[in-house]
């Protein structure tokens, strides 16, 4: 799931209907609450910056103890690891980690280099939130971008191959709610890497969540991986939503 995240995260970044002048957008890799996992932080600049302070919101947790050496995660393509307690670095970067007093973090990021782009994935230490939404903040001088996390978030899939229709359906709750008029994308793939996906087409969300898809087009191959996943929304205030997790299913014999 972590190679089909990857392979759908560009997609989802591009597609966004809107493009404020400073994006940021994070993804969670599992939204189960109060568990630690995985987190995607991406943030693209209109103009080059040297430091940007990276706002953690109040509920999640983060492991200052760690060892020097200690893996974080990866930064630009970079190992992060803790050269300190409260201090990690990667080639070109460092990060002042530090409670705020409204019960979240603060990584005060520096680039040897300025740089449009900053991109951390947080593989290690980082705990999710209890259920609810938050939204995450990056400032970078005059420019502030958001993007809002809900937890948990459930995106389920079903799917058949009869007399040549292929039908999807599901629902896609966010914290609890049932999330309306989104576009859940249905892809399929006949590779294990799911370098051969293709979509084949989108179905939106109902008031309770749920939804609907059907393609008459027959695939060549009888057995498939259908892919469900929903790309990444920009609110009314310029904030990104961050979507669920992909799912899949099985489909054909």
């Amino acid at each position: 799931m972590r190679l089909l995240a990857a392979l759908l995260a560009a997609v989802a970044a591009s597609s966004a209907p809107a493009k404020p002048p400073a994006r940021l957008f994070v993804t969670a890799l599992d939204t189960h609450p109060a568990i630690t996992a995985e987190t995607d932080v991406d943030l693209t600049l209109p103009s080059s910056a040297s430091a940007v302070d990276v706002d953690v919101p109040p509920g999640y947790r983060l492991d200052l103890r760690a060892r020097a050496g200690t893996v974080i995660g990866t930064a630009g393509g970079s190992t992060l690891v803790a050269a300190a307690p409260g201090v990690w670095e990667a080639t070109g970067l460092s990060i002042a980690v530090t409670p705020t007093t409204d019960g979240g973090y603060r990584l005060d990021c520096s680039l040897a280099r300025p740089a449009r782009h900053l991109d951390l994935d947080i593989q290690h230490g980082l705990t999710n939130p209890p259920a609810g939404v938050v939204t995450w903040r990056a400032v970078a001088g005059p420019l502030e971008a958001r993007s809002v996390v809900g937890f948990p978030q459930l995106l389920t899939v079903r799917a058949t191959l009869a007399a040549g229709t292929l039908r999807a359906s599901g629902r896609l709750l966010v914290a609890g709610k049932p999330r309306a008029g989104v576009s859940v994308h249905i892809a399929v793939a006949s590779r294990d890497d799911f370098t051969d996906a293709r979509e084949l087409g989108v179905a939106r969300t109902r008031a309770d969540g749920s939804y609907a898809f059907r393609s008459a087009r027959r695939p060549a191959q009888s057995r498939l991986t259908l892919i469900a996943y929903v790309n990444f929304y920009v609110g009314a205030e310029g904030e990104s939503i961050a979507p669920p997790p992909p799912v899949i299913a099985a489909v054909g014999s």
